[in-house]
């Protein structure tokens, strides 16, 4: 199927039903493919699933990078999560 960015935008639940049925949508811009939607090549797994395997976490993305931050400046490493000025 193919659809124009207009309809796309327009039509977007409706189309990632169809790419949950296995169908490919092809989105153009002024009649050239500029993306595919498709189903993934593997089924994800459920949440359920993920957090049988990998748990609970407690933690922030934002507290595991200051933790990172302060253990390279403990090392001596100049912090690469800014930019030096």
């Amino acid at each position: 199927m193919e659809v124009t960015t207009a309809e796309a935008k327009k039509h977007l639940s409706a189309l990632l039903k169809r790419v949950e049925g296995g169908e490919r949508v092809t989105i153009t811009r002024y009649g050239r493919p500029v993306a595919v939607l498709s189903p993934p090549a593997e089924p994800l797994p459920s949440m359920a699933e993920f957090r049988a395997d990998h748990g609970r976490t407690r933690s922030s993305p934002l507290r595991a990078l200051l933790e990172q931050r302060e253990d390279d400046e403990e090392r001596g490493r100049p912090s690469t999560s800014t930019p030096a000025s």
